[in-house]
């Protein structure tokens, strides 16, 4: 059995324009058990999802649409934390630190790079 440490979840609740320092002080625990690229991956997961409800197409969406009432109230939550457009330019910024990651341009390390997103310095 793997279970995920409790800071996993709390770094993912935690991402909010307003949580900038919390995010990092989480991200930056969970360095210490995680790659940074699954930490990234989780990361695109869950700004894909808090756009996708901020747009209110949960129903739309297969991966929204089979959560739990719970967790579409817990993520509507933290959607609402963020000002219209942000969500996009967060996402937008993780695409091109994607495509610089998996074309060798990334200009350092990938968990100093969302280190720096995360304060949000970008």
């Amino acid at each position: 059995e793997y279970s995920l440490p409790k800071n996993y979840f709390a770094f993912l609740d935690s991402l909010a324009p307003q949580n900038a320092k919390r995010s990092r002080q989480l991200f930056q625990e969970l360095l210490a058990s995680y790659a940074p690229e699954q930490l990234f991956y989780s990361l695109i997961k869950r700004i894909r999802q808090l756009i996708v409800l901020k747009e209110g197409n949960a129903h739309k969406v297969k991966e929204t649409a089979k959560m739990a009432s719970w967790q579409l109230d817990r993520l509507q939550g933290q959607a609402a934390k963020w000002p219209t457009g942000a969500l996009q330019k967060f996402y937008a910024s993780l695409h091109a630190i994607e495509i610089k990651l998996k074309s060798g341009a990334l200009p350092m390390e990938l968990s100093k790079q969302l280190d720096v997103l995360l304060l949000g310095k970008t």
